[in-house]
């Protein structure tokens, strides 16, 4: 089992949280932790950095998932960060989530996307 690193930098009112690792059952809480602590500092629009992410279980995904929700019910919006032909897009695909979330491949159009 790899480490799961998150390291989150603000750009304006917007988190950055880049994750490095692998996102499972035994990391997500960590995860779920860190959203929520930005959602209780009012921060409704959060960047997840998923390029250097490994590896996602459904437990990760479930995260995810239940962030979008609290994000959306505040007025804000979750975006992620998700290489092409990664591992962690063919999850989202297989799973049929890449096309509920906003997902970008780079942080500039995630925060320009964020702005609008």
């Amino acid at each position: 089992m790899a480490e799961l690193t998150i390291q989150t930098t603000n750009t304006g009112e917007i988190p950055v949280m880049g994750l490095s690792g692998e996102l499972d059952a035994y990391h997500a809480p960590r995860v779920k932790a860190e959203l929520e602590g930005h959602l209780a500092a009012g921060k409704t629009t959060v960047i997840v950095d998923l390029k250097r992410v490994a590896y996602i279980d459904s437990t990760g995904l479930g995260v995810l998932v239940a962030a979008r929700k609290q994000v959306l019910e505040a007025g804000g919006t979750l975006l992620l960060i998700i290489l092409p032909e990664s591992a962690v897009q063919r999850t989202f695909t297989i799973t049929g989530l890449l096309g509920i979330f906003s997902i970008f491949e780079e942080e500039a159009a995630a925060l320009s996307a964020a702005a609008s």
